[in-house]
C-alpha cells in the first residue's frame, strides 16, 4: 500500500510540473487596444514594454484638443460667444455637428470638446481663441 502511495503521489507531482510548464510555454494572448497605437513604458529606463503600431507616424488629435482647451481657459473668458465658421461645421467624424452661423457659450463648448472630443467644437474654438490672440497683438502695435 506504501508503494502504492508513493506512486500516486509522484505521479500527481509530475503532472503538475508537466501542466506548469504547459502554461508558462504558452505565448501571451494579445491584447485588444481599440487604439491605433499605443506604447508603454518603464519610465525610469525608457524602456519599451509593449508597443502596437510604436513606428506608424500619426494626428495628435487628442492632445491637440487638450492643448486648445488650456488655452481658451488661459486667455479667454468662458461667457464669451463663439460664432461658427464654415470651415469648423465641416469637420469630419467626430463632431456636434454645428452649423455655420450658430452662435455657442465658450464653456459650453469646452465641455463638449473635453467629454465628447468633437472636432467641429474644437476648430471652433481654436478660431476663436486665435483671432482674439491676433486682434490684442494687432491693438498692441
Amino acid at each position: 500500500m506504501n508503494r502504492w502511495r508513493k506512486h500516486i503521489i509522484w505521479g500527481v507531482i509530475l503532472m503538475l510540473l508537466f501542466a506548469e510548464c504547459r502554461v508558462m510555454a504558452a505565448p501571451p494572448a494579445e491584447t485588444e487596444l481599440y487604439a491605433k497605437a499605443a506604447i508603454l513604458m518603464d519610465a525610469g529606463s525608457g524602456r519599451v514594454l509593449y508597443e502596437k503600431n510604436g513606428q506608424e507616424i500619426l494626428a495628435m488629435a487628442s492632445t491637440t484638443k487638450i492643448l486648445t482647451c488650456i488655452l481658451a481657459l488661459e486667455t479667454a473668458d468662458l461667457e464669451e460667444w463663439v460664432d461658427i465658421s464654415a470651415y469648423a461645421s465641416t469637420m469630419p467624424k467626430v463632431k456636434l455637428g454645428v452649423k455655420m452661423g450658430e452662435r455657442y457659450r465658450l464653456g459650453d463648448l469646452l465641455y463638449s470638446l473635453m467629454l465628447e472630443s468633437h472636432n467641429d467644437v474644437a476648430v471652433a474654438i481654436a478660431e476663436h481663441v486665435g483671432k482674439e490672440f491676433l486682434e490684442k497683438e494687432l491693438a498692441e502695435k
